[in-house]
């Protein structure tokens, strides 16, 4: 039998014929906006895309020589109930924030399979918190209101509910325009149909709509971006500004294990975008490995070392954590004349470094702890519940930890990954949380210096540590 399969135009096309076909109350919508570079240019012939929650199409389009978009779509508007996927799950469950953006009051439906006490809070992308709750939850369907009044910067929020067992997160925008409606808080209540009629009223009668991702994929000049809009209603997305790939590839090179790799070029370097993965000198020597905790503090040769794989979920072997972080090796082993690096690279100096940082910050990414910093910057894009989406929203390795407001952009093709570290002493620790990569500099006899990413962080980290340390190498070219 042959398998045949819909192209993403020809998908689109057939949900709208069945849609039309087998529903006799269909509505019409638009999603409609404007794709512009960081410098308010615009952002022409990009495709852009309408996904379901379980990120399949529902409308495509391009942006226009101005960079703007339609993108149409049919839906029957009594369908759209943001319960409609909370009605018997077996876990705590948030839905999409309804309206979102907002000001001041928005909606979020929150499920509960069994009594609980939950803690409920809204903090800023900072991670500060504006008000919070203590509240028993009954089982079942519920709606959180959040009013947060008048007085607050207008941006990005963050809902989190937690309580025994369970921690739930949910992004939401607040539009700040001087409305007020009563005081600031957060109030619990059921979902039923009186409070859901309420509800609906105060928000000026628009329906209560789940929400659909609105998607501007990659392409060779600008990173993808994902955003949040109603379901169920026409929504203008405003300017979306896409971020811009400062790198381009390089010829990539081969260990003398025979690992391939992806290499990027950056300024005037060229880095390799994946951690060193090799168990053989340049000159075929094995690195010394298999160290004991004991072993591994007293050694003054090379070695390496790689994460227990029976702490980390979906790595099954140390093949498996080898392929996805690479090992960690001591810094004897970067000094070695026998070379770690493929043959034409080497570890990067302190200079080195001091060049990428310096080339970042050129372009608007400084070494600083916010958003845009340089360390959010150099990191992967997978990352667990990423803003970006799919595929980058991910719990499988390697990928860095969740983070409120730290996310990996991997604007310059980087792609670093958080290998963690083997302490001197032998213990491991850190693997989805920090990255951290050695310099080919002593900063003592026992010491050299090296570079850390943290996941919940913006900025990279100088140290200066001892030589026992087990850390992740990057090589460059030379």
């Amino acid at each position: 039998m042959k398998n045949f399969y819909l192209t993403t135009p020809v998908y689109t096309f057939v949900l709208f014929f069945l849609a039309f076909f087998f529903s006799d109350d269909l509505t019409t919508y638009e999603v409609t906006g404007r794709l512009i570079d960081s410098d308010s240019s615009a952002v022409a012939g990009h495709n852009v895309l309408l996904l379901n929650e379980q990120d399949q199409p529902i409308a495509s389009g391009q942006s226009n020589d101005q960079g703007y978009f339609v993108l149409t779509y049919q839906a029957d508007a009594t369908s759209a109930d943001p319960f409609d996927d909370l009605q018997t799950p077996s876990e705590f469950r948030l839905g999409s924030s309804y309206p979102n953006p907002f000001n001041p009051v928005t909606t979020i439906p929150f499920y509960a399979p069994e009594a609980t006490q939950a803690v409920i809070g809204v903090y800023d992308i900072l991670g500060r918190q504006v008000i919070q709750t203590q509240t028993g939850v009954s089982q079942g369907s519920h709606h959180i209101v959040v009013n947060l009044g008048t007085g607050l910067s207008q941006g990005q929020y963050l809902l989190r509910v937690r309580g025994n067992g369970f921690s739930l997160v949910q992004a939401m925008t607040f539009i700040s325009a001087g409305v007020s409606s009563g005081s600031a808080g957060i109030q619990l209540r059921p979902a039923g149909g009186q409070e859901r009629a309420g509800i609906s009223s105060r928000m000026g009668n628009i329906y209560e709509a789940s929400t659909v991702h609105l998607r501007v994929e990659d392409t060779d000049d600008f990173l993808q971006r994902q955003v949040q809009v109603p379901f169920g209603q026409d929504y203008d997305s405003g300017d979306l500004i896409l971020i811009r790939k400062r790198y381009s590839l390089g010829d990539g090179v081969t260990d003398i294990d025979g690992n391939e790799y992806r290499t990027v070029i950056i300024g005037d370097q060229e880095w390799m975008a994946e951690n060193l993965r090799t168990t053989r000198y340049r000159d075929g020597e094995d690195i010394l490995s298999g160290l004991s905790n004991a072993d591994w503090l007293n050694t003054t040769s090379g070695a390496m070392a790689v994460q227990p794989h029976g702490s980390l979920a979906g790595l099954d072997s140390d093949e498996d954590v080898l392929e996805a972080y690479g090992p960690l090796y001591n810094w004897n082993a970067v000094s070695a004349t026998a070379g770690l690096c493929p043959a034409g690279w080497r570890v990067p100096a302190e200079n080195d470094w001091n060049e990428l940082m310096d080339y970042a910050d050129s372009l608007g990414y400084p070494n600083s702890s916010i958003a845009n910093g340089v360390g959010n910057a150099l990191k992967s894009r997978r990352q667990e519940e990423s803003p970006v989406g799919a595929p980058w929203a991910t719990f499988e390795h390697p990928r860095w930890r969740f983070h409120f407001t730290h996310h990996g952009m991997d604007v310059f093709g980087f792609s670093g990954h958080p290998g963690g570290y083997r302490v001197f002493n032998g213990s491991f620790d850190f693997v989805g949380t920090y990255g951290y990569w050695w310099s080919s500099s002593e900063s003592g006899a026992t010491s050299a210096w090296s570079r850390s990413i943290f996941h919940g962080s913006g900025d990279v980290t100088r140290l200066n540590l001892s030589k026992q340390f087990g850390f992740s190498v990057r090589c460059l070219r030379e």
